[in-house]
């Protein structure tokens, strides 16, 4: 039996498999050889014909040929010569009926598949709409040309053989194809979309007037209760939510680890409870610079749900659209009206939870809003709080005073009852707000257990990457500089000279520049992370050690490590905490600088980890993707006219295309594959080959693409830890045994830590591993660089593994 990676259909016949594969799920993923010991993925069905035929004769001979050789009913002659000679797919008449007719439901009808592609074209690519029609009525006249063609071949040949010619004949020939016809009834946006509401689950937008008396002032809403009833259908989505990862450790690795989650009564419920993490943040879909790019600067509200393993929460298709809003209307009519209707239904379904129909049952999910992410103007916003940051009361987390936040104080922890009593206070004397730091009610109050003064995490892309790496950096550099190790020049050409691996590649800095005595670093977030790692690697061959500026640009790469672990336990936290308040106490000495609202964001960091886990999963990083994905519809699309209702529609119609049953899908791709004999593998790897397989052959490839991370060689994967040092394996190649991509590594011995550098000193052994990606500690490769002017080899963390 053949089984549908994307849906729950099965065929005892390869072909049948193929047929429905290309038709439903061709457009959004890729097929995998189906025979054993091959991991090769195709995007084309006609490739991977080909392939078999090539590579796998004994299944395609079996599977795809002209006939059946296993069936001893079977015959050559039974092909007919005209199938042969065209390279057509002859009918199989041996494919039982029960076979031909799931195929059918599967394949459904012409029309339906038109559709689907004609979606695809549109949604994928992204491009006009125009673009589909104008595909559709193309694809309509030659599709009659090539009709009207074969029509004619077959009349005169009918003719020339003396062959006469029925009115019935001539009808079947004049009349047009089904293609044809199915391209000019979905020959519009409006015809397609229509179609398309018919048969996908699509949550269609709503458009919310924000003004009776200017009804053009509107917003988009995706109902909330609908886009999560379409995410349950999916089932893995579904099994998350049901089954609880929580860790049975101490350990903390995700936002369900945290102190919040575990003491919401909510959760703690007999039932399934469906946590929910909202994201508010603005962007712009127009050239900035541009005089009316304030008219298209959009607020933007996404949603997810924390039930999701982190792993599988890094694909941005999880995230769902909840509303677009364009800023001027928020500035015109404020935050609260803009989220009127999302507040109703966080209101219906946190206290009625909502009903799903799945696999036929009916089963009752709890709603609970868990936290709010966002960058601090957006969280200040929603939670009611000043949106100055230099003046009055600028922490959402105590009430330290601008003054003494610049002298490294912090102030008493804001709690729920006294933030309560203070927001009734301001309400019956507005001129307390400046006293309390407190402007309003939060426009989400009263819901559930959540509260804007614990549910609202700090954003560790914003405070660290974008603010304090950057101005710490700025600062050492300067210093650096000026006491004459290196200039700016040597470390720019440094930086274009060097040779990145691994991810380093996609994200290797810019060039720095300077502005009279000031070094500016405009770099993203994550080529920011970047730079600060590899830093050491740039310049530190020029500067002595125990550089009192170096020194605290290494303690700050060791506080980074820490906040972007991916786990943690308690007693990390408690040395992190210890970490910055001294990284704080020395930067002020250092340059005599007061701290800045991020960083006093900072001394909140380890009391934040412990209340909702590794603050990396709940980050706005993963989240600031979807802004790309709006920028480039509408860049592409160019018409910006009601800008939100045709990014908002567009985003529902591409999630549309999601159909199979799983929502994540592993996406492996091999580059530049080959088959190799087991004779003929290299004596390191052969036993160990040997030992997981009986086959002749296996696939092998040097580098490797899973989720769109990159493994190749030079790049190392972390084993675990001994004695407090960790231990790597080097990428050597991959074989791919049993549809399983096995690592073909070579252990390296960890020396020691070099501190000057940041990293681990490593030497190669004569050990050789072959293991699956899955065992490794952690699945981000990283790259085994070479010390400046130096022979040893030296390994960099991204982030600190528990």
């Amino acid at each position: 039996m053949f089984r549908c990676d994307q849906c729950r259909f099965v065929s005892q016949h390869y072909r049948v498999l193929l047929n429905h594969f290309r038709h439903l799920h061709l457009t959004l993923h890729s097929i995998t050889c189906p025979a054993s010991n091959c991991y090769q993925r195709f995007s084309s069905t006609f490739a991977l014909k080909n392939h078999i035929r090539k590579r796998h004769l004994d299944f395609f001979l079996q599977h795809l040929s002209l006939f059946n050789r296993d069936d001893p009913n079977d015959n050559v002659s039974n092909a007919t010569n005209l199938d042969v000679q065209n390279n057509q797919d002859p009918i199989e008449d041996n494919i039982e009926q029960e076979d031909v007719v799931r195929d059918r439901d599967a394949v459904r009808d012409i029309k339906d598949i038109v559709a689907n592609k004609l979606l695809s074209i549109r949604e994928i690519h992204k491009v006009p709409s125009k673009v589909s029609s104008t595909v559709a009525k193309e694809i309509s006249n030659l599709v009659d040309l090539a009709q009207e063609s074969i029509r004619d071949k077959v009349i005169k040949q009918l003719e020339q053989e003396g062959i006469a010619i029925s009115d019935d004949v001539r009808k079947i020939l004049n009349d047009r194809t089904v293609v044809s016809q199915s391209c000019d009834e979905l020959d519009s946006q409006k015809k397609l979309e229509q179609y398309c509401v018919s048969k996908y689950s699509i949550v269609e937008p709503e458009e919310i007037i924000l003004s009776q008396n200017n009804p053009n002032d509107t917003y988009q809403y995706i109902s909330l209760k609908e886009t999560l009833k379409r995410l349950l259908k999916f089932k893995d989505v579904f099994e998350s939510v049901v089954n609880n990862h929580q860790s049975t450790d101490r350990g903390l690795r995700d936002v369900v680890d945290g102190a919040l989650f575990k003491t919401n009564p909510a959760f703690q419920n007999e039932g399934h409870t469906i946590a929910l993490v909202l994201y508010f943040d603005e962007f712009t879909v127009s050239n900035p610079l541009r005089v009316r790019s304030k008219k298209y600067k959009i607020l933007g509200t996404y949603m997810f749900v924390a039930n999701v393993p982190p792993a599988r929460r890094s694909q941005t298709q999880f995230y769902q659209l909840i509303s677009l809003c364009q800023s001027q209307y928020i500035k015109k009519y404020g935050l609260k009206a803009a989220t009127t209707k999302l507040y109703e239904e966080l209101q219906e379904v946190t206290q009625y939870g909502i009903d799903c129909l799945i696999e036929g049952q009916n089963v009752h999910f709890g709603c609970e809003l868990l936290c709010v992410v966002g960058d601090n103007l957006s969280q200040h916003q929603i939670g009611g709080f000043f949106e100055s940051f230099n003046a009055g009361l600028p922490c959402r987390f105590c009430s330290v005073t601008i003054s003494d936040l610049r002298a490294g104080e912090t102030g008493e922890a804001r709690i729920p009852a006294i933030h309560d009593q203070q927001v009734q206070h301001i309400q019956e004397n507005p001129n307390l707000c400046a006293t309390y730091g407190v402007k309003s009610e939060s426009i989400l109050a009263n819901l559930g257990n959540w509260h804007c003064t614990t549910s609202m995490p700090s954003d560790a892309a914003h405070d660290v990457l974008e603010g304090v790496a950057k101005i710490t950096c700025e600062l050492v550099l300067k210093a650096l500089i000026a006491e004459g190790y290196f200039t700016l020049d040597v470390l720019n050409s440094r930086i274009a000279a060097f040779i990145y691996l691994g991810s380093d590649k996609t994200n290797r800095p810019s060039p720095l520049t300077k502005c009279g005595n000031k070094i500016q670093i405009r770099q993203t977030f994550i080529q920011m992370w970047c730079f600060v790692r590899l830093l050491p690697l740039f310049v530190g061959d020029l500067i002595p050690e125990n550089n009192e500026h170096w020194c605290l640009f290494l303690q700050f790469i060791q506080l980074v490590e820490y906040i972007f672990a991916p786990s943690i336990t308690p007693g990390h936290v408690l040395y992190l905490k210890e970490l910055i308040g001294k990284f704080l106490e020395r930067k002020r000495t250092l340059f005599h600088r007061d701290d800045t609202p991020k960083d006093h964001f900072l001394s909140h960091y380890a009391d934040q980890i412990l209340q909702f886990g590794p603050l990396k999963h709940v980050w706005t990083l993963r989240l600031e993707a979807k802004h790309a994905y709006f920028a480039e519809v509408a860049k592409l699309n160019r018409c910006h006219k009601n800008i939100c209702k045709t990014l908002a529609r567009r985003h529902q119609y591409a999630f549309a295309l999601n159909c199979g049953e799983e929502l994540f899908v592993q996406s492996v791709k091999l580059v530049h594959a080959k088959f190799v004999s087991v004779v003929d593998i290299e004596y390191q790897y052969h036993e160990l080959v040997q030992q997981q397989t009986g086959a002749d052959h296996v696939q092998f490839a040097k580098s490797i693409y899973v989720n769109s991370i990159l493994y190749e060689s030079k790049c190392a994967l972390l084993c675990d830890k001994v004695d407090g040092l960790p231990n790597f394996d080097e990428i050597k190649g991959f074989y791919v045994i049993g549809s399983i991509a096995y690592v073909a590594a070579q252990s390296l011995f960890t020396v020691d830590f070099h501190p000057h550098y940041n990293g681990y000193i490593v030497e190669r052994t004569n050990k050789r591993n072959l293991k699956p990606l899955s065992v490794y500690a952690d699945v981000n490769p990283l790259g085994i660089y070479s010390i400046p002017n130096g022979t040893e080899r030296i390994v960099i963390l991204k982030y600190q593994v528990l």
